[in-house]
Formats: structure tokens, C-alpha cells, sequence
């Protein structure tokens, strides 16, 4: 392409893209106005090489701005970050001061708990240490138990065996009873025999005294008639 021909080149609303060798391809920039007229040196055009290091400058400042304004980004971000990480922070300090403040609740809910757990434990071997006993007093009032119905069993036998003893005691006292009632009339009657010969007796000493007397009177004297009929009326009389 000739001097001419590039600068009668057709263009875009006064817009030309610039060339790929500057490594602007595709961008747009104003063009040159008319009554301008291009450089016959060429690539040796001292505004050529100002313009392309101008160019090539302009990159790197647009670079620099694009990643100043990246950095600004950011630090933007960052900052908002920062500032929701601080109302973070203090919504965590308030929550960890509430924290602290159950955490301090709670370790003094802890000690009760311990005091009672402490206590409970106390009551819980006391308790054990009284049902112990306890199943010791219950064994030892079951032995006693056991003793006592062997000895109930032992006194109800010797209970039975007495009462047993006690009818047969009555049964001999009851014939003691009949035998000394027996007894008794016996001895009365003995009694009434023992009188009727002592009766007897004092009469037969009577008339033995009388025959006596008669038997003196008889010597001085004798009557044989008069000693029968005495004798006779005697025995009728008996």
C-alpha cells in the first residue's frame, strides 16, 4: 500500500482501527484530519517512533491504571470486607462476651452441680450403707424368725405333750377323785363298823363286867336260870 492509498483508506466515522504491529489491533483512535499529510521516511519517522513508544507507554499506563484500579478494587473489597469484619468482630465480641457470661453462669452452675453431685454421692453411699444393714437386720430377724417357729413348733409340740399330761392328769384325778370319794365311804362306813364294835365292845365289856358281878354274886349265890335268860335277851337284842 502506497503514501496514498493509506491515507485515502476508507474509515469508520472518522475512526481508523490501528495496526497489529503496534499491538493495539482491534482498538479505535482518532484519525488524521485531511489537510494532514503522512512522513516519507517511513518507518524511520522519528514522529512514527514517538507516537508508537507513546502508544506503547500508553498501554503500559493503562495497564498500570487498569491494575491500579484492580489493586483499588480490591482494597475496596477488602475494606468492606474489613468494615463487615469488624461489625463481625463486635457482633463475635458481644457474642463472646455473652458467652463469657453464660460460661461464667454455667461454671458456677457447674460447682453447684458438683456440690450436689458430691452430696448425692454422700447420700447415695449412706443409702447404701443403710440398705446393707437393713439386709443385714432382715437377714438376721429372718434366723431369729426361723428360730423362733422351731421354737413355737418345739413349745406347741411340748404344749401339745403337757395338755395331753394335764387330760391324763385330770383323768387320774378324776379316779383319785372316785377312789378317795370311794375312800371316804369306805371310811365311813369303817368308821360306822368301828363304832358298832366299839359299841359292841363297851356293851360286851358291860356285860362282862355284870357277869363278872354275877359270877361273884353267883359263888356267894348261884343262880344258872337267871345268867341264861341274861345272855339270851342280849343276843335278841343284837
Amino acid at each position: 500500500m502506497t503514501r496514498q492509498q493509506y491515507a485515502h483508506r476508507p474509515c469508520s466515522a472518522g475512526r481508523r482501527l490501528l495496526p497489529a504491529e503496534l499491538g493495539l489491533a482491534g482498538r479505535r483512535v482518532l484519525t488524521l484530519p485531511s489537510h494532514v499529510d503522512t512522513c516519507d521516511q517511513g518507518e524511520n519517522c522519528c514522529w512514527r517512533w514517538l507516537a508508537h513508544s507513546v502508544l506503547k507507554e500508553s498501554n503500559w499506563l493503562k495497564e498500570d491504571l487498569d491494575e491500579v484500579r484492580k489493586e483499588y478494587a480490591e482494597k475496596v473489597s477488602q475494606q468492606s470486607k474489613a468494615e463487615h469484619d469488624i461489625e463481625a468482630f463486635a457482633e463475635l465480641r458481644g457474642a463472646h462476651r455473652s458467652l463469657q457470661e453464660e460460661l461464667s453462669g454455667s461454671r458456677h452452675e457447674c460447682a453447684e452441680l458438683r456440690r450436689e453431685l458430691i452430696a448425692l454421692k454422700s447420700a447415695h453411699a449412706n443409702k447404701i450403707a443403710r440398705e446393707q444393714e437393713l439386709q443385714r437386720e432382715v437377714a438376721r430377724l429372718d434366723s431369729e424368725s426361723r428360730k423362733a417357729v422351731e421354737r413355737s413348733e418345739s413349745v406347741q409340740q411340748k404344749f401339745d405333750e403337757a395338755r395331753q399330761e394335764l387330760f391324763e392328769v385330770k383323768a387320774d384325778l378324776e379316779d383319785a377323785k372316785r377312789r378317795l370319794l370311794s375312800n371316804e365311804d369306805e371310811k365311813t362306813r369303817c368308821e360306822g363298823i368301828q363304832k358298832a364294835l366299839q359299841k359292841e365292845r363297851d356293851e360286851l365289856k358291860k356285860d362282862l363286867e355284870e357277869l363278872q358281878a354275877k359270877r361273884q354274886q353267883r359263888k356267894k349265890n348261884p343262880n344258872p336260870r337267871s345268867l341264861n335268860s341274861m345272855r339270851w335277851g342280849r343276843m335278841r337284842s343284837r
